[in-house]
């Protein structure tokens, strides 16, 4: 029944998010075009890098920085297309 309840609550993030996704590509908006580019190739080359914290067994990932600032900067549209090519090239 946990595992049951597990996928269920995984398939609900997951397709919250794809909704999410979807509708700020259709309302799509850039300001600034090179600003986006540039917080971009930022956060892609960020992506790749693991900070390590003494005490802790695993690997803090700086991409959190990108996606703050990102909100602070940029529109709901971009900073989620820039979260979204980090995770995927943090995954790779």
């Amino acid at each position: 029944m946990r595992v049951l309840r597990a996928n269920l609550y995984i398939g609900a993030m997951a397709a919250a998010g794809a909704a999410i996704l979807f509708h700020a590509v259709l309302r799509w908006q850039s300001q600034d075009v090179l600003r986006f580019i540039a917080f971009g190739v930022i956060a892609l080359l960020g992506s790749t890098l693991k900070v390590t914290l003494p005490g802790v067994p695993g690997t803090l990932s700086t991409n959190f920085v990108f996606v703050l600032i990102g909100v602070s900067q940029l529109s709901l549209s971009e900073t989620l297309a820039i979260s979204t090519l980090a995770i995927i090239t943090q995954c790779v």
